[in-house]
C-alpha cells in the first residue's frame, strides 16, 4: 500500500470510529431519554418515591431519584440512599447456599433434619426450602400464637423450627408437590448458614458476598453501625388508596401499638430480608454474579432454571393476567430467583421486596448484562410496573404505556373514604369496563382491603373483601382474604362461612382448615 492509499485508509478508519461512537452515545442517549421520560411522565400512577438505576455491562444509563427521603423534614431522595431491599435478600441466602453447595458442605436433595434433628419434617429439602415447594405455611401465622403470649418478644431465627413443632401439622402440601411463596422457608436456610460455616449470617454475608463484590455499604438492619446512616431512607406507610403523598405515615412515628410492635417482632429475622444496600452496591453485586466472582457459571445455570414439581411438570409463580405481566410471559421460580417465559429480550431474572413502608425491585437480563435497580420508600408495588416498562426501553422496544391507566382498586378506595360504600360501588361498575383508562386487579383490591384493615378502617375493609368475592368469584383467597377481615371484626358465623367456601375451592389448603377448626372449636378473640 502506498503512503497516501495508507493515509486515506488511516482517515477512513477514523472516521468510520468517530461515527460509530457517535452513533452508539446517540442511542444511549436515545435510551435515556426514553427512560426519562417514562418515569417522569405526567400520569394517574403517582410519581416514584424512591429512584431507579439502569445499567448495561456495568455502565450506568440512567439514573434518577425522585421525592423524599425524609417527607417531615422535605430531605429529597438521592442516588447515594441506603435503602431496604426486603425479599430481595433472599437471593443473597441463595448464593451463600449454593457456594455451601460448591465447597461440598451440602447437597441440594439433602434433607433439612440432616442438620437440626428436631425438625419435625424429614421429607423437606433444602432444594424445596430454596424454590418454596416445602408446603410450609408461611411465618406470621406459625409466630402469631407465640407473640400473642409475648407480645414484646423480639423474634430470631431460632423461633423458627419451636414455631413450627407447636402445630401438628404446618404443611399446605407435601413437599414438592406445589409452590406457595413462604418467607421461613429462608429463615430456616439462614439456620442451615449458621450451622454448616460457624459464621453468623451476617458475617458470612460480609465475608463470602459483600467483600468480593465490592459492597462496603451494605449490612443487615439488625446491625446498628457505629456512625449513624445519614443516607438512610424514612419508609412510609401508604394510606388507604394512597390519596396525597402528604398523608403518608412513617412507620417510625406510628401510634398504633399492635402494627408498631408487629414492626419491631420481625426485625430481628434474617435470610428472608433485613439487608440494607445502595444503588452502587446492589449493582456491584450484579455485576459480581455476572462475572462469576460469587459463584461458577454451571451452578448460576441451576439458579436460573425453573424448578420442576414432584409430576415433572414446571409452574407459574405469577400469571400472565395480571396487569403488566403478560409481555414478560409466565413467571416461574428457581433457586432463589424469579424466572421469566418471555426471552425475546434475552434471558430475565429479577426479584421483588416489599416490607412495610419499602419496595425495591431487581430485575437482569443475564444475556446482556443488564441490571435494573428500583426503590421506593412509600411502600408502591405500582412501581413494578415501572422496572418491566424500563427493559422495554432498554431492549429498544415499544411499550405499553401503562401509566395513562389508573388503578380503580385506588379510585374505588378513595371514595369509600370520602363519599361511602354506594357511591364508591356505583363508581366501581361505572368505571370497571373502561380498559383505555383503568386497571382493575383482584390483587390491588384484596392489598387495599388488607391496608383498610391495618389501619383501623374496619367497616371499609369488609366492604373491599366483600366487593372483591363478586369482582373475583373464583378465586379461594378471595374469600380467605374476607374470613380475616370478618374474624377481627368479631363475626364468626360469617367468618366460618367464608373459610368453608375458600377450602370448597381449595380443599388441600392445611392453613385453611387450622383457621376454620380455630374457629368452629373456640371463640373469636378480637
Amino acid at each position: 500500500m502506498n503512503p497516501t492509499s495508507y493515509s486515506k485508509a488511516v482517515l477512513y478508519l477514523f472516521a468510520f470510529s468517530i461515527l460509530f461512537l457517535y452513533g452508539t452515545n446517540i442511542q444511549a442517549q436515545t435510551i435515556a431519554q426514553r427512560l426519562d421520560s417514562l418515569f417522569t411522565a405526567p400520569g394517574n400512577f403517582e410519581s416514584l418515591n424512591g429512584g431507579v438505576l439502569v445499567a448495561e455491562k456495568g455502565k450506568i444509563i440512567y439514573q434518577r431519584s425522585f421525592g423524599f427521603a425524609d417527607l417531615e423534614k422535605k430531605k429529597p431522595n438521592t442516588g447515594s440512599a441506603s435503602f431496604e431491599i426486603a425479599s430481595n435478600t433472599k437471593t443473597f441466602t441463595s448464593t451463600a447456599i449454593l457456594q455451601l453447595k460448591e465447597k461440598g458442605r451440602l447437597r441440594l436433595e439433602d434433607p433439612f433434619v440432616k442438620w437440626f434433628p428436631d425438625f419435625p419434617y424429614p421429607a423437606i429439602t433444602i432444594r424445596h426450602l430454596l424454590t418454596h415447594t416445602s408446603g410450609l405455611m408461611n411465618d406470621g401465622r406459625l409466630y402469631f400464637y407465640r407473640l400473642r403470649k409475648e407480645p414484646g418478644h423480639m423474634l430470631t431465627n431460632a423461633d423458627a423450627i419451636p414455631a413450627i413443632r407447636q402445630f401438628d401439622t404446618v404443611l399446605n402440601f407435601q413437599p414438592g408437590d406445589n409452590f406457595e411463596y413462604c418467607n421461613i422457608n429462608y429463615e430456616l436456610l439462614a439456620l442451615l448458614i449458621e450451622k454448616i460455616s460457624g459464621l453468623s449470617y451476617s458475617d458470612y454475608l460480609r465475608k463470602y458476598i459483600f467483600i468480593p463484590a465490592g459492597m462496603t455499604h451494605t449490612r443487615l438492619q439488625m446491625e446498628r453501625p457505629e456512625v449513624p446512616d445519614t443516607n438512610l431512607v424514612n419508609n412510609y406507610m401508604t394510606p388507604p388508596g394512597k390519596m396525597f403523598l402528604a398523608t403518608l405515615t412513617n412507620i417510625d412515628s406510628i401510634q398504633t401499638p399492635g402494627i408498631k410492635q408487629r414492626i419491631q417482632n420481625f426485625k430481628e429475622l434474617v435470610g428472608d430480608g433485613g439487608i440494607i444496600s445502595t444503588f452502587a452496591d446492589m449493582l456491584r453485586y450484579s455485576e459480581a454474579l455476572y462475572a462469576g466472582k460469587l459463584l461458577k457459571p454451571s451452578t448460576l445455570e441451576e439458579a436460573y432454571t425453573a424448578n420442576r414439581l414432584n409430576n415433572g411438570k414446571d409452574y407459574e409463580v405469577y400469571g400472565s393476567t395480571r396487569p403488566g405481566t403478560a409481555k414478560l410471559g409466565n413467571i416461574h421460580y428457581g433457586l432463589g430467583w424469579n424466572i421469566h417465559g418471555d426471552t425475546s429480550m434475552g434471558r430475565i431474572v429479577s426479584h421483588g421486596g416489599h416490607y412495610m413502608g419499602i419496595w425495591s425491585g431487581f430485575i437482569r437480563n443475564i444475556s446482556k448484562d443488564q441490571t435494573i435497580i428500583t426503590y421506593d420508600n412509600t411502600d408502591w408495588s405500582g412501581a413494578d410496573l415501572l422496572n418491566r416498562m424500563a427493559l422495554d426501553i432498554l431492549n429498544n422496544k415499544p411499550i405499553e404505556n401503562l401509566l395513562s391507566k389508573r388503578s380503580l382498586a385506588r379510585v374505588y378506595g378513595q371514595c369509600l373514604l370520602q363519599k361511602g360504600p354506594d357511591a364508591a360501588f356505583s363508581k366501581l361498575m361505572e368505571l370497571k369496563d373502561d380498559t383505555v383508562h383503568y386497571i382493575l386487579d383482584g390483587l390491588e383490591v384484596n392489598t387495599l382491603g388488607y391496608q383498610f384493615l391495618g389501619a383501623g378502617y374496619t367497616a371499609q375493609a369488609l366492604e373491599t373483601f366483600k366487593i372483591n368475592t363478586l369482582l373475583s368469584p373464583n378465586s379461594a383467597n378471595t374469600y380467605d382474604s374476607y374470613g380475616d377481615a370478618l374474624v377481627q371484626s368479631g363475626d364468626k358465623e360469617a367468618a366460618i362461612a367464608m373459610y368453608k367456601k375458600a377450602l370448597g375451592m381449595n380443599p388441600k389448603n392445611e392453613e385453611e382448615k387450622q383457621k376454620l377448626q380455630k374457629l368452629l372449636t373456640s371463640p373469636i378473640q378480637k
